[in-house]
């Protein structure tokens, strides 16, 4: 990976896709700034519309609460797949680092094995891991308390 990188820093690819990304960028956001303006202009039409129909005063209101009222959809949602989101962050970096434990563990065993005492340096971690799973085992609550 870090040779790719560095290849396409010699090229000059990497330069040539910060340019791409940069116009893409200023494409979007134009596009972005005349799509605003266009429901701008769909929302006066459709408060001129709802005015002619209800009143100007009962146009505004109805208006004004359905904004609210999608504000509060938006945010219910965002704060549901939020915690969805960490929960399953908080569960991908302990996979992470039992990984990493791991591998750390089996590319160190050799050469603990080939000292004198490597046996008991590569029996501690083990001994230790075993014992906090046994803990988190024995500390979670148990769902039928809850009765």
């Amino acid at each position: 990976m870090l040779v790719s990188l560095l290849a396409g820093l010699a090229t000059g690819e990497t330069i040539a896709a910060v340019r791409r990304m940069r116009r893409a960028v200023v494409a979007y956001l134009v596009a972005a700034l005349f799509a605003l303006i266009g429901l701008v202009f769909l929302l006066i039409a459709v408060t001129i519309w709802a005015s002619r129909r209800f009143g100007e005063i009962e146009a505004a209101v109805g208006i004004g609460l359905v904004f609210l009222v999608v504000a509060l959809i938006i945010y219910a949602v965002h704060r549901r797949t939020a915690r969805a989101r960490a929960g399953a962050a908080a569960r991908q970096r302990n996979r992470d680092l039992t990984n990493a434990a791991v591998a750390a563990g089996v590319a160190a065993a050799p050469g603990l094995l080939k000292k004198g005492s490597g046996f008991a340096l590569l029996a501690a971690p083990v001994v230790a891991a075993g014992a906090y799973v046994v803990y988190r085992l024995l500390s979670r609550p148990d769902p039928r308390d809850d009765f």
